[in-house]
């Protein structure tokens, strides 16, 4: 016979809080389509941007990329940065985050996908309490949810606080896990003394470790054993 312990009643539920982007969300090709409309920058140009080191805002690769586009794609990128670039192609289209945060909210977002599936989100938040965290707005957040078939009943909006302010995640517990993928989520977390967890390489796995790690002994399948 297989002996079981009973989950403790009235367990408390963890906080696990993640970061929006990149983390549920994969916004890499809602980027790419905004700075192709900006400049017409494909993503092997961006690539060849990125692969510079020089560039960390994607507002800022399409207005050199549009110079460089509109000069012909020459050979190599001038290193120096984006002043660099600008100067030498000429036609430098000035700063496009206002513009690059229309498109974004008309039509990048669309091209998002989500890092999850809801159904494991739904299993987790049977065992745990889920919250998100995002430098949109609410609007914004909205719009994000319904890509991902989930909606969070807790959140920080760009309204509330910004990472890597620790209050970003205390605001909904004293403690708890943070899921991100950046080193402004890391620092986050850090902050808060949250546990952190990368989800570089994949969240799937990590809510699944979750979900088995949070689910009560008398909830998982018995397994016959011979005596």
């Amino acid at each position: 016979m297989t002996e079981r312990v009973p989950a403790a009643a009235g367990r408390r539920r963890p906080w696990i809080v993640f970061a929006l982007e990149d983390t549920l969300l994969d916004t890499r090709a809602g980027r790419l389509a905004v700075i192709h409309a900006l400049s017409g920058a494909t993503p092997a140009d961006v690539a060849a941007f990125e692969a510079t080191g020089e560039y960390d805002d994607p507002w800022i690769i399409a207005r050199a990329a549009g110079t460089w586009v509109r000069a012909g794609r020459p050979r190599p990128i001038p290193s120096g940065g984006w002043r660099v670039v600008v100067n030498q192609c000429g036609g430098d289209p000035g700063d496009l985050a206002i513009k690059a945060r229309t498109l974004s909210e008309l039509r990048g977002w669309k091209a998002e996908a989500p890092r999850v599936d809801a159904t494991r989100l739904v299993r987790l938040a049977e065992l745990a309490q889920l919250a998100v965290v995002t430098g949109r707005d609410r609007t914004a957040l909205a719009r994000a949810e319904g890509v991902l078939g989930y909606h969070f009943g807790a959140a920080t909006t760009a309204e509330d606080g910004l990472r890597p302010d620790p209050q970003v995640v205390l605001r909904h517990g004293p403690n708890g896990h943070y899921i991100g993928v950046t080193e402004a989520d890391r620092a986050t977390a850090g902050a808060a003394r949250f546990v952190f967890h990368d989800a570089t390489k994949g969240l799937a796995p990590i809510v699944d470790r979750m979900i088995q790690k949070l689910t009560p002994v008398d909830a998982l399948p018995i397994v016959p054993q011979e005596i």
